[in-house]
């Protein structure tokens, strides 16, 4: 059965659009919840990601990061207040790289669709 109405999701358009009109934490939240559900949504994140990590015990500072999605940074800037040894954050968009090149400068960003 051929389907010429269907089109294939295009993930970095998509994600490259919507960081462009609105990039933060409600850009990559839930748009239909608005800005004030985001960010309850992000501080129960924080607190659920600071929460795991001290329950496994591990030794962050001798450890390399790697973040997948990165973003606007949310874990980046997580993970850069426990002093790893090193930050790699990748994103499909370039303006997430862009911005997060500039806003954490000692860690290494690349642009890529994994």
């Amino acid at each position: 059965m051929n389907n010429d109405d269907t089109t294939e999701f295009d993930a970095k358009s998509y994600w490259e659009n919507r960081l462009n009109k609105n990039f933060g934490l409600h850009g990559t939240g839930y748009l239909g919840f608005g800005k004030q559900f985001n960010n309850w949504l992000y501080r129960v994140k924080k607190k659920t990601f600071l929460k795991t990590i001290d329950k496994l015990n591990l030794d962050i500072r001798s450890m390399d990061i790697i973040d997948i999605g990165s973003g606007t940074g949310f874990y980046i800037e997580l993970w850069e207040a426990l002093y790893p040894r090193m930050i790699v954050g990748t994103d499909i968009t370039e303006i997430s790289v862009k911005n997060l090149k500039e806003k954490f400068s000692s860690g290494k960003f690349f642009r890529l669709d994994i």
